[in-house]
């Protein structure tokens, strides 16, 4: 719970989280205090009408397959009310192994700036007693595509 945002942001000068689920934001609430100021949660919804924003140059997703292109639809409408800089880029994640995720991360890679694959094996690192079921999703490979949101062309989209 929270281990991407931790992740980032131990490589960017701060993070944000934005969370929707209420129940679950007051876990990140938690770790970003115990982050010591790396990062820091909102809870909201990320949406064209999120007021809450945090002043960055990448905004990261990793949601369930329904809700990229919402996401990018989003992220646009905040550009063209100028509540994020029209230079902000969109980097969305996948889990090729997750049901849907191979086929939107194909469907998306024509209106991306680029893929890039991101090979992973956390199997040595696994902790005494994790589930036999969770070890499918301790290796392979993560992909991030990265979007130019206000050049994007959005009527590709459409169809998406």
């Amino acid at each position: 719970r929270g281990d991407v945002i931790e992740c980032i942001s131990h490589y960017s000068s701060h993070a944000t989280s934005i969370e929707a689920d209420e129940r679950y934001c007051h876990v990140l609430h938690k770790r970003a205090h115990e982050s010591n100021g790396r990062w820091s949660s909102i809870c909201d919804t990320f949406s064209g009408s999120l007021t809450k924003i945090p002043p960055a140059e990448v905004f990261f997703a990793w949601v369930p397959p329904d809700l990229d292109v919402a996401f990018l639809f989003a992220l646009r409408e905040l550009q063209s009310r100028g509540s994020v800089p029209k230079t902000a880029k969109f980097l969305l994640g996948f889990d090729t192994k997750q049901p849907g995720e191979a086929e939107l991360l194909h469907a998306l890679s024509v209106v991306a700036e680029s893929v890039t694959a991101i090979d992973y094996d956390e199997r040595v690192a696994k902790p005494q007693g994790v589930y036999v079921q969770l070890e499918n999703r301790m290796y392979g490979t993560f992909h991030i595509a990265q979007f130019d949101t206000w050049r994007l062309d959005v009527a590709r989209l459409e169809n998406i």
